[in-house]
């Protein structure tokens, strides 16, 4: 509640979620007691009192982003053909001042390397109109052999883009917290991903120096991104478990862009550790899929 609302840099107070009316009901009260005995006090503080915390682990740092940052500008011209594939991902947003729809482009390198190509935040309201017909065009125009994107706030935008670029082009992600790393349901025509082991995968990716970016000064609101994840551990019924939070107020658009492009990579190139892709069913081979 600001007491000077004009003013850009104001003084105020800050209403946790359990002073919020409806929140005092015993029910609901029970849930935050519940939260409060189980949650770390960083998980606890951000996700429930809604309130920043300087806590958590971080699992990369700004030096370490740096130090992967070339000198090619993202505007620099690329010669496609050093690149074995291609490809997108899409983490969609509605319009938000803290959160935005990211675009990445990732090409695997003849080292075994990725490289972020393109990458781009986009801010406008109207994603049929604007952003739809741009992905389009950087698919195109990058030679993309598919685009992974998330299901949560994209499934219409995801079947305007299978009406596009053909169904076999698109790869929809679900995060899930348990489970196996990644399968595949044919019914819902989604992979299911384990959240937080395909991020583990890729902070180790990030920090030996296997994922690439253009020069750092192009990179920096996209480095904020990454930055904002904070590694923290939540008690169940069935022992501790790892997870990843960003920091309230921050968005993390562009890891989970990257992260869904270096999905789609993975299962095009059928890595190893995606040698078999499970399903309710049973297990599907590459061949089968789609």
């Amino acid at each position: 509640i600001a007491i000077k609302p004009q003013e850009k840099f104001f003084q105020g107070w800050h209403i946790p979620q359990i002073f919020v009316k409806s929140n005092l009901e015993k029910l609901k009260w029970d849930l935050i007691m519940y939260d409060f005995q189980h949650m770390s006090e960083f998980q606890f503080a951000t996700e429930v009192l809604g309130i920043s915390f300087d806590g958590g682990g971080t699992p990369t740092n700004e030096s370490k982003l740096q130090s992967n940052s070339l000198t090619r500008s993202m505007n620099d011209p690329i010669n496609l053909k050093n690149y074995t594939c291609t490809v997108m991902g899409v983490d969609w947003r509605f319009a938000s001042k803290a959160s935005f729809t990211v675009v990445t482009v990732l090409g695997l390198r003849k080292d075994n390397k990725y490289e972020v190509l393109f990458c781009k935040k986009y801010q406008c309201r109207d994603r049929l109109l604007e952003i739809l017909p741009n992905l389009i065009k950087l698919f195109k125009d990058y030679k993309c052999s598919g685009i992974g994107c998330d299901t949560g706030c994209g499934l219409t935008d995801n079947s305007f883009l299978k009406l596009h670029l053909g169904y076999e082009r698109v790869y929809p992600y679900t995060y899930n917290g348990v489970g196996k790393i990644i399968h595949y349901v044919p019914d819902l025509g989604e992979y299911i991903v384990n959240k937080t082991k395909t991020l583990n995968l890729l902070f180790v990716d990030l920090n030996y120096g296997k994922i690439k970016f253009p020069k750092k000064e192009e990179m920096k609101p996209f480095f904020d991104d990454i930055l904002s994840v904070k590694e923290d551990v939540r008690s169940t019924p069935y022992g501790d478990k790892k997870i990843y939070c960003k920091t309230i107020g921050t968005p993390d658009d562009f890891l989970q862009s990257l992260n869904y492009s270096i999905l789609t990579i993975k299962l095009l190139t059928k890595d190893s550790i995606f040698d078999t892709i499970y399903s309710e069913e049973g297990v599907i081979n590459y061949d089968q899929i789609k």
